[in-house]
């Protein structure tokens, strides 16, 4: 047997140390990354107790989703966990007429993807339940003319009724609620009338809806108010002594049919949706700041003598009632408001 020389032991020595070093590299594992962030981020509400959270998913080899929700745009708390490849969750916790700012991320083993841009929505307001309580969210009803008209709830309709029977001609029937809402976010109602009267040449029916911060009438600057008839819709506000229309395209509302109205309100933006879809947009000055009174009046016009009006799903998000102390007793407020100028 040949001895190895000192040459040739160098030599194997190279080459086991090459072949062990490619070994290891090809047993070198890959790095590892956190999951791509989802985008997308979509909020949505179709039921007064629940807000709806989509988003697209971008990535494979997430294990979770986090939703995260905040109250101030800046501080989030920790919502829910979902299983990898959820693209949807539900808030069933919110408050009524809130703002809420929602985001998402994905997280593995390796970490947590970067969070979506926050995404926010305001909730939709709580709404009086007139079923076990008719009598103290307004004041009685009064025509221009001094005649006195009451709400009676309609078992058959889940609704407050009014009838107004064979009033004066062309007299405008107001109530007021005698409770207060935030100057922001959702003012709501729902309304049905028996007959929208419409013909050339005589008042048609109207109903008014107004938000204001003074239910007396002295302070015109401070009202929003919306004129629904069958021939159109008009937003109005007042700024000093002058009244400004805008009017809204509507198709031809219906006899005996609910329809639902909604205003948003932030800032001086003003968004009106009828039965779900927004009607119109604008700026509004006035009404800026302060709580708001909620105020109807009904306009049989030249329609019939027992003309019936009806309504429900009345906005009271935080509400305040109107209340003055008499003798150590709470009793409501009873003001009604000066008719509005047609």
């Amino acid at each position: 047997m040949k001895k190895l020389t000192w040459t040739s032991i160098l030599l194997l020595s190279l080459l086991a140390a090459v072949f062990v070093g490619c070994s290891e590299d090809d047993e070198t594992a890959p790095t590892a990354y956190p999951p791509n962030a989802p985008s997308g981020l979509t909020l949505a509400q179709a039921v007064r107790s629940m807000v709806a959270i989509s988003w697209t998913d971008n990535s494979t080899d997430e294990d979770t989703f986090q939703v995260q929700r905040s109250v101030d745009s800046s501080t989030f708390a920790h919502l829910v966990y979902l299983r990898a490849d959820s693209h949807s969750s539900t808030d069933a916790t919110i408050l009524a007429n809130k703002k809420y700012w929602y985001k998402v991320r994905s997280k593995n083993a390796n970490g947590a993807s970067s969070f979506t841009t926050p995404s926010s929505i305001w909730t939709w307001p709580a709404i009086y339940d007139f079923s076990t309580d008719q009598s103290d969210n307004f004041t009685d009803a009064q025509d221009n003319n001094g005649n006195d008209y009451v709400y009676e709830w309609s078992a058959a309709d889940s609704a407050l009724k009014l009838t107004v029977n064979d009033p004066p001609a062309d007299s405008t029937v107001h109530v007021t609620s005698d409770y207060t809402m935030p100057n922001q976010g959702w003012f709501e109602s729902r309304i049905k009338v028996e007959s929208w009267f419409q013909q050339s040449g005589q008042a048609p029916t109207e109903v008014s809806m107004f938000m204001e911060l003074d239910p007396t009438g002295q302070t015109l600057d401070n009202v929003v108010g919306l004129k629904i008839s069958q021939l159109k819709t008009k937003v109005m506000y007042y700024a000093g002594d002058t009244q400004y229309f805008a009017d809204t395209t509507l198709a031809p509302l219906t006899d005996n049919t609910w329809h639902t109205f909604r205003f948003f309100h932030q800032g001086s933006h003003w968004t009106l949706y009828i039965d779900g879809s927004s009607i119109w947009n604008g700026s509004i000055p006035t009404a800026s700041s302060g709580n708001l009174t909620l105020e109807w009046q009904f306009d049989r016009g030249a329609g019939p003598d027992d003309q019936v009006f009806w309504l429900d799903n009345v906005s009271n998000a935080a509400a305040t009632p109107g209340a003055d102390v008499v003798n150590g007793s709470i009793v409501r407020t009873a003001s009604h408001s000066t008719p509005r100028s047609k």
